[in-house]
């Protein structure tokens, strides 16, 4: 950029230029492509195998947008898996948005269940007192010494 400010003070012309290098990108797509959805997606691979792999899903933004996202082409390596939102005043209006699931351990029904709400940027209710998270426990795992 400040190169092409050296060579040239119109900012019009910087302008044009740099949009008629865009459709020129964007022309060189098969049409099917031209979704930012179908080219900017996250690949949720698994370090050891590939039979824990998830689904590719598509991904909003890029670096330089809220819950940024960033990769080499279009696709997304780097970014946020977890954000939440904190009510102070009553913890349980807490919402929170993590992929790709509840759970680390592939088999678990809860290893990819937040994909598509992550994918799509859709927030989940946090429980915190103590009803709240009675009324939504699912499993209990407890931890005894011998």
């Amino acid at each position: 950029m400040i190169q092409l400010l050296k060579e040239d003070k119109d900012l019009k012309g910087i302008l044009n230029r740099t949009l008629a290098a865009a459709v020129a990108d964007l022309e060189r797509l098969p049409i099917a492509d031209r979704n930012w959805g179908a080219l900017h997606q996250a690949h949720i691979r698994h370090m050891f195998s590939p039979l824990f792999n998830l689904p590719s899903v598509p991904r909003g933004g890029d670096s330089h947008t809220l819950l940024a996202t960033a990769g080499p082409g279009f696709d997304q390596t780097s970014g946020a898996s977890y954000a939440h939102v904190m009510d102070v005043s009553n913890w349980d209006n807490s919402v929170a948005i993590n992929g790709p699931g509840q759970s680390g351990q592939p088999g678990s029904p809860h290893y990819g269940d937040l994909l598509t709400r992550w994918a799509e940027g859709s927030y989940f209710r946090l429980a915190f007192g103590r009803q709240t998270v009675e009324a939504n426990t699912e499993d209990r795992l407890m931890l005894l010494p011998r």
